[in-house]
């Protein structure tokens, strides 16, 4: 879950395709198998993301890296994430 003042932005919210008529709880079950199959990094960060609520910059700055590079691993992750759950 991340809320930065705004809408909250779950992610499943962010992997999640409409069309489906997949369960809740299926998702999640789905989500977290494709979560323990992706690279720990992307995992990592989409946690720090949406279940701990830190924003990229506080992410690239405990990581050392780029604000730039937090948004790139994330949306890689999320595309990693979607590519599984299809």
């Amino acid at each position: 879950i991340y809320n930065d003042g705004g809408d909250t932005i779950y992610l499943l919210d962010q992997i999640a395709d409409i069309k489906e008529k997949n369960t809740d709880k299926d998702m999640i079950l789905a989500l977290r198998e494709a979560l323990d199959k992706i690279k720990k990094r992307e995992r990592d960060i989409l946690v720090d993301r949406y279940i701990v609520g830190k924003t990229q910059s506080e992410i690239a700055e405990e990581l050392q890296v780029s604000q730039a590079q937090v948004s790139r691993i994330e949306k890689s992750a999320i595309k990693n994430v979607k590519k599984m759950l299809e």
